[in-house]
């Protein structure tokens, strides 16, 4: 990621990092369903649809700028990211330390910093 950022072609551009692949809602439930062995259903709320005509219907990073600059492949799987971040929420160590973030954030976001 540094060697990007020293780059004079980076320099002032968006540069999106993404696997370039989509995954819907319904495929990550069901790669955490499968991780998890467990059966999780959707609940399907039709007032949270975007609206028909909304500008985004689909989101897929666009990396094609990132591969330009870089020898980049990305090497972790939906499956295996999803993996590590089950195992990362199963220590107690980690959960304590994102309350400790949160407890901080919302303190400075609603005291006006």
């Amino acid at each position: 990621m540094h060697s990007i950022i020293k780059m004079k072609k980076s320099f002032g551009q968006t540069i999106n990092i993404g696997s370039n692949t989509e995954a819907s809602i319904e495929d990550v439930v069901n790669v955490i369903s499968s991780i998890l062995n467990a059966k999780i259903n959707i609940i399907d709320e039709k007032t949270r649809y975007r609206p028909k005509k909304s500008e985004v219907m689909r989101l897929v990073c666009d990396n094609r700028f990132m591969k330009s600059l870089t020898n980049h492949k990305h090497k972790i799987t939906l499956e295996n990211g999803l993996k590590k971040t089950i195992k990362w929420f199963g220590n107690s160590d980690n959960i304590n330390y994102m309350m400790k973030i949160i407890i901080l954030y919302k303190f400075f976001t609603h005291n006006g910093y």
